[in-house]
């Protein structure tokens, strides 16, 4: 009997468990319905609308979102015809420049220890210096190997090893010449700008023109004139005086410097050697192009001497003329071995011709 009790309440127990169990695993019908939503795809024109790309949009952003590559700030997107964005070839940085390597010859004895004469080791020297010459640039005078070495040298002059900036200061070059013009009269020169430690290679623009720095003999710095710049007198100089223009450097340290004589500067269109005794007005005129063309002054010049020649030869001839009158009158009278002309006033007396 006792079995039988505990047998149907144990039965009824479990029947409720069970029950409960069931209740949790069923689902309310909204959320069947959502499911079944969930599932179905909607049709290909619901896909295409603008509703559904918006709603979609968003969720799909977040969840394909992925980490973006920064790009330098010098890389730009390029945009194709079609209007797809594709990345530019990869950047390659520029090579920085390398070190132009010194071209050594020797300034001493008659031959270096490869045998080489003067005239061989510059010709050495220069086609070393050639190949410096930039792209669009060239050489602005090349002289002969002989006015080089006349003129120039191979090797840097006492003054051109020990430039005088102190000098310069004071209204004289930097270089030590051309502070007297030809008739010896001092000039008067600005301060003078520098370049400090020019290298090989180096390009310097200045009022007389460009310079490249090349090799001087013994492992010196020398300057070259590019193109129509003021030159010395050889294939490369370390300093020089060029109508109003001085150019140099320093050998050792290839510091570079330029002054100028405005007093002495070329006027373009006319006579150098003219131009430089004109007085500071007329220079003025002629740079400002109020004064008339070269030809012209050559003309008035001309037609200025020939009337001072003509005026000068007439007076001559009348001083002439009035002491062989006088000289007659005198004779004459019977005075005259006594009275003679004075030759240095009315000219050379001449005896007429005896008849």
């Amino acid at each position: 009997m006792l079995d039988s009790l505990l047998s149907a309440n144990l039965g009824e127990k479990l029947s409720q468990i069970q029950e409960r169990q069931q209740k949790k695993m069923q689902v309310s019908p909204e959320l069947q319905q959502l499911g079944r939503d969930s599932l179905t795809m909607p049709p290909m024109q619901e896909l295409a609308s603008p509703q559904f790309e918006m709603q979609q949009s968003q969720p799909m952003q977040q969840v394909m979102a992925t980490p973006q590559m920064q790009l330098p700030a010098f890389v730009s997107l390029m945009q194709t015809p079609e209007g797809m964005l594709t990345f530019p070839p990869p950047f390659t940085p520029a090579t920085p420049p390398q070190e132009v390597q010194p071209f050594y010859v020797s300034s001493a004895g008659e031959e270096d220890d490869q045998g080489r004469t003067s005239m061989q080791r510059l010709e050495a020297l220069t086609a070393a210096n050639k190949a410096l010459i930039p792209e669009g640039y060239e050489a602005g005078f090349e002289s002969s190997s002989n006015i080089h070495l006349m003129y120039t040298g191979l090797a840097p002059r006492e003054n051109e090893l020990n430039p005088d900036y102190e000098a310069g200061m004071q209204g004289n070059t930097v270089g030590g010449i051309g502070n007297t013009d030809p008739w010896g009269e001092d000039i008067t020169w600005s301060e003078p700008t520098t370049w400090e430690a020019k290298q090989l290679g180096d390009i310097i623009e200045t009022p007389a023109g460009t310079y490249l720095v090349v090799n001087g003999a013994d492992g010196k710095k020398a300057l070259m004139g590019l193109n129509d710049a003021k030159h010395g007198g050889g294939q490369y100089f370390y300093n020089m005086v060029n109508k109003g223009h001085h150019v140099g450097i320093n050998p050792n340290t290839g510091d570079v410097w330029y002054q100028q004589a405005p007093d002495y500067l070329e006027i373009p269109g006319y006579d150098y050697m003219s131009s430089i005794t004109w007085d500071p007005e007329t220079r003025r005129r002629a740079f400002a192009g109020e004064l008339p063309p070269q030809r012209e002054l050559e003309i008035q010049g001309r037609d200025r001497d020939l009337k001072q020649l003509a005026a000068s030869r007439f007076k001559k001839g009348l001083e002439s003329g009035l002491g062989s009158l006088l000289g007659s009158l005198l004779r004459g009278s019977g005075y005259g071995k006594e009275v003679e002309p004075d030759k240095s006033l009315f000219g050379e007396y001449t005896d007429p011709p005896k008849g």
